[in-house]
């Protein structure tokens, strides 16, 4: 695998969904306490989550509706 900076790669994705959480709730104190005029720049870049393999999110794959 290579080392692209900004990009963190991992095996676990529960551990890195619960880290995005806290992330996510880190940013929104910082917005709350800087005001609705805050600049974007201010509370962090944008994240983005790219999932590979998401059928292994779950050991049951989804079954079509029936009438």
């Amino acid at each position: 695998m290579r080392h692209t900076p900004g990009v963190t790669y991992c095996a676990d994705i529960h551990d890195a969904l619960i880290e995005f959480g806290w992330e996510g709730r880190r940013r929104v104190r910082v917005a709350d306490g800087l005001g609705i005029e805050a600049d974007p720049a201010v509370i962090g870049p944008r994240l983005l989550i790219l999932l590979d393999g998401r059928d292994r999110l779950s050991s049951r794959r989804p079954q079509p509706a029936t009438r």
